[in-house]
């Protein structure tokens, strides 16, 4: 937890998300969200295939000069034989001519010409659409809700998406070559292209590491995104310039599934522990502290625990990739000693581990996520260090990996890593199977964690986009903070509670119910701004009284932040998450412990 101001942001931003529901998967279910939705495609290649038409349509096609040679119609995310547009489903089109394929893509409002072998991936339709060959994949989101947010007009929406990529620093630091510098098109008559590229240097032969960005934008505010890597250097003008802005039609339905499965590669040990946490009706608190290894374990935590007359089962550290700070002898080590401590205790471990050198405090700096991304020999070494004594360690721990990516303030987050979180998906199954050779995931239970609202609240940047295969991850990590205080200037912001995890739970770009509800989930990280004891206690006791209800069966573990943020050039106290102290905070915890243990 490092912003400040950016985190109220997003804070609010939460609060005001449009009311509505998108149609999505059913968490863990192989069917599609949609109950009239085909389970796969159906018919022979030449009827799916087949000139329909029924679907040929003038204003779609009347530039096109030759033979349509095929045609392929999606139904929610699936080729169909369907000759009928349905206005309540997620159709997309695409007619074959020439050696170009034209996609129709009704839900996100445009059309665009493409290469014919670009394979379409409409599984997450909602936030963005993927088209995939050997040597290219472009990924393509609207944008223009986001967009509008933006006050001051497009080019704060710019400014906003190239933070740290047109960040001349952050270019030197990360060896990322500018090949063409802002450069405009227009396309579709009263539309402009805002082009730019780049190459990521270092990597290995054979990678996608030339970068075109590319933002489309009218006058009135509508806005799609669009981003192309490749294996080489090439243009993609005759795609961009064949952009055409169409009325948006039907609704866009998400196909992805995320099934919750157990490790096999656990020992008897962490798989008793992880049945255990999924059938428990209780939380298990958990706790981190300032200066934890030392006066956090010794003086805060015990006494904290003594005025509460409770022992937190799960205590939590945090793990850097590096450091650039002398004073920190072993950066990135597995804090083995420690945990054996925690261990003996009786209590279990939650290991944030995250790729940054500098805390994520300066995000134009060293990004090694990118280093891990090329393979470099270092950076891997790095991560099979800490793997093998992860293994060594040879006791279950929840390990969550680069929480919060979905924010600017997170060395790995998508704006600080070419705006691509298919290198965070890479990254973090580099490391799943470091750990997997090493004999680490004998006892890691894997924590995927997003911030609980986007920032910047874009289509793309959406914690989902960020989330590797089912397969790699066992636990959902949640993460949401009241960071204000009840009374003052800025008292809008003020959050209780189940309005922070109501949010989550059914909000429409976060919807945790319907994706994840057969999973176990642990809420990783959160905390209540202290300001006013009086105000934080009535937090807590609200807290407390939403989970006796029963309004979140999902939520396992609950970490409280016992930390404070601060003003990395003043020093002053941005946020009091502190629990030591708190009378009236503490007493609040008491009861409510005893209202639900």
């Amino acid at each position: 937890m490092k912003k400040t101001w950016w985190r109220i942001l997003a804070m609010a931003l939460a609060t005001i998300m449009m009311i509505g529901a998108l149609a999505a998967c059913d968490g863990g279910s192989e069917e599609p969200a949609d109950p009239d939705a085909p389970k796969t495609e159906t018919g022979t290649e030449a009827e799916l295939t087949a000139v329909r038409d029924e679907l040929i349509k003038a204003t779609e096609t009347k530039d096109i000069t030759e033979e349509i040679t095929a045609m392929e119609f999606y139904e929610n995310g699936v080729r169909t034989t369907s000759d009928k547009y349905v206005q309540a489903k997620d159709n997309k089109k695409m007619y074959y001519f020439g050696n170009v394929k034209r996609v129709v893509n009704y839900t996100d409002g445009y059309i665009i010409d493409m290469p014919q072998d670009w394979k379409p991936d409409y599984s997450l339709s909602s936030l963005r659409c993927r088209y995939v060959s050997d040597d290219v994949t472009m990924i393509a989101s609207n944008e223009t809700e986001a967009a509008k947010r933006y006050s001051e007009g497009f080019q704060q929406y710019l400014d906003t998406v190239y933070l740290y990529l047109k960040n001349e620093d952050f270019q030197k630091n990360n060896k990322i070559t500018v090949i063409e510098a802002e450069k405009k098109m227009i396309v579709d008559d009263d539309w402009t292209a805002e082009i730019y590229r780049v190459k990521l240097e270092g990597c290995k032969e054979g990678m996608k590491c030339y970068y075109t960005y590319v933002d489309f934008y009218n006058e009135v505010g509508k806005t799609v995104h669009m981003m192309f890597k490749a294996v080489d250097d090439r243009s993609f003008e005759d795609v961009i310039g064949s952009f055409k802005y169409i009325i948006l039609k039907g609704a866009p339905i998400d196909t992805q599934t995320y099934p919750c499965e157990p490790s096999e590669t656990w020992s008897a040990e962490t798989l008793e522990k992880y049945e255990t946490i999924c059938s428990q009706d209780v939380v298990d608190w958990g706790l981190f502290a300032s200066k934890l290894e030392t006066t956090g374990w010794d003086i805060t935590i015990p006494q904290m625990e003594k005025r509460i007359d409770y022992k937190f089962p799960v205590i939590s550290q945090y793990v850097h990739f590096g450091s650039k700070d002398k004073n920190v002898v072993t950066p990135g080590k597995f804090p083995t000693e420690f945990a054996n401590k925690v261990d003996a205790d009786g209590r279990m471990m939650q290991i944030t581990y995250q790729y940054t050198i500098n805390n994520n405090m300066d995000m134009t700096e060293v990004s090694p996520m990118l280093d891990i991304y090329r393979g470099k020999e270092d950076a891997l070494e790095t991560l099979t260090d800490f793997a093998k004594d992860a293994a060594a360690y040879g006791k279950p721990f929840y390990f969550r990996l680069n929480n919060e990516m979905n924010t600017d303030w997170t060395s790995y987050c998508g704006l600080a890593n070419m705006l691509d979180p298919e290198i965070f998906q890479d990254t973090w199954v580099t490391l799943y199977d470091i750990f997997t050779e090493t004999g680490a995931n004998q006892y890691a239970m894997w924590v995927f964690n997003g911030f609980d609202g986007s920032y910047p609240p874009f289509n793309w940047c959406n914690y989902r986009c960020y989330m590797p295969d089912a397969k790699y991850i066992q636990l959902i990590g949640l993460t949401g903070y009241n960071g204000d205080a009840k009374e003052g200037e800025a008292t809008n912001n003020w959050r209780t509670f189940p309005q922070i995890y109501d949010d989550i739970c059914t909000g429409v770009t976060k919807n945790y119910n319907e994706y994840f509800s057969e999973w176990p989930w642990i809420i990783s990280e959160f905390g209540c701004e202290g300001l006013i004891p009086e105000d934080r206690a009535e937090w807590v006791t609200e807290m407390f009284q939403a989970i006796a209800d029963g309004n979140y069966p999902n939520i396992k573990v609950a970490v409280w932040f016992s930390a404070n943020d601060f003003n990395a050039e003043t020093g002053e106290v941005t946020n009091k998450f502190t629990l030591d102290g708190d009378t009236e905070t503490l007493k609040a915890f008491k009861e409510g412990l005893a209202l639900t243990q």
